[in-house]
This record gives C-alpha cells, sequence and structure tokens, in this order.
C-alpha cells in the first residue's frame, strides 16, 4: 500500500559513567511517503520522537534511575493488570508497546528478593482527541516487594496511579476526567517441568468508568 510507506531511523547511545554509572539515549524518527493517509499534515510528515534518556548509578546493594523511560509491572507482558505505570499497550493492538514518561525509581536488593519504587511527578495520558480535563492528572507513586524461590517468584504491588486513559465525559465530547486511584496487586511466575505459569491480580479503588 504505497498510502503507507514509512522510513524510520533510530539514533541510540549508551555510556559508562564513572565506575557505577550508566547513561542512555534513543531518538527515533519516522518519514512518511506518498501522502500516507493517516497523516493529515501532507505526504512528507517527519516525527522525531525521544524514545528513552536514562542515568543509572549502582551502589553495593541497591540503584537508583532517573530520566525518560518505562517500567514494566507484573508477570504478564502483554495487557497485564498490572502493567499500567506507562499508557500504550493493548490487548487489541499488540505493537502499540508502552509509552515512556518522566520517571525516578531505586530497587534495594537481598539474596531472595528485591524492593523497589518508582515516582512519576506528571503523569502523561493517551486520548485520541483533545479534551479539557476537569481534575488535573497528579503525581504516581507506587512499590513492589518481589520475592525469588526455586522454579519461580512472587511479587506483591502497592501503587497511587493516574488512569493512562482519558475518561470522557459522556454529555460532552471535548472534557474529559482522569482520577487518581489506588491499586493492589500480586504476580506469580512459576515454572513446572517444560511449562512456565504466569498469573497477575489487581484490585483497583476509585478507578472511574464510563456508565
Amino acid at each position: 500500500d504505497l498510502r503507507r510507506q514509512i522510513t524510520e531511523l533510530t539514533l541510540a547511545t549508551d555510556t559508562n559513567i564513572g565506575v557505577n554509572g550508566y547513561g542512555q539515549l534513543e531518538v527515533n524518527a519516522s518519514q512518511y511517503w506518498v501522502d500516507d493517509g493517516s497523516q493529515s499534515t501532507g505526504s512528507h510528515n517527519s516525527q522525531p520522537e525521544l524514545e528513552r534518556a536514562f542515568i543509572q548509578h549502582s551502589f553495593t546493594d541497591s540503584n537508583a534511575k532517573l530520566g525518560f523511560y518505562t517500567i514494566d509491572w507484573g508477570a504478564v507482558e502483554i495487557g497485564g493488570p498490572l502493567n499500567v505505570i506507562n499508557p500504550g499497550v493493548s490487548v487489541t493492538d499488540m505493537d502499540s508497546g508502552l509509552d515512556p514518561q518522566w520517571l525516578v525509581s531505586a530497587t534495594w536488593y537481598w539474596p531472595d528478593g528485591n524492593l523497589s519504587g518508582f515516582i512519576n511527578p506528571r503523569a502523561q495520558l493517551t486520548q485520541s482527541d483533545p479534551v479539557t480535563l476537569l481534575d488535573e492528572p497528579r503525581y504516581e507513586a507506587g512499590l513492589r516487594y518481589n520475592l525469588t524461590g526455586q522454579g519461580g517468584d512472587m511479587a506483591f504491588y502497592l501503587a497511587h496511579l493516574v488512569p493512562n486513559t482519558v475518561l470522557l465525559d459522556l454529555s460532552s465530547s471535548n472534557v474529559g476526567l482522569a482520577s487518581a486511584y489506588q491499586m493492589a496487586g500480586l504476580s506469580l511466575n512459576r515454572a513446572w517441568g517444560m511449562n512456565l505459569f504466569k498469573f497477575d491480580l489487581a484490585w483497583k479503588h476509585g478507578l472511574q468508568q464510563n456508565n
């Protein structure tokens, strides 16, 4: 389909920072050709996007990370109920991936597990059309406590989150809501013989939905 011809260019670099530091930068640019019907601005539309940019520092039993990146939660990789920190994942569009956000995170390690936490100072939202938010998104924060055993692992989650998708006011198409909610979760990942079983469970309080 000539209307959908795309050229993509990715520029990526990484480097060590001192003895225990590490940094990474990745920028992606897409060039649409021959009047791509999905682009309203014309036939040659370049869209450079920052895909990843962070610095990380490791200590004896912990590490800290600051920048623009994604955090994966839960055992289920695609469309899991716990993997909701970064917007973008959809069971109907598995190629969409996760959208990076500006995050601060840290992880503390010990022999049979770890504890990690993150703070997102301003949550980003996925919305198909511009809307006026009745409540501005606030911060997000969460903790993950992971225990590793023979043949598998288990993790517990607590988080204060903002919905990834704007909830539209059905009485007005250009007004939306993105009220914060609380989440508690459990994930299991265990191997039995030649089989690997994964399980995610999430309880969410205050998550609004259209009636």
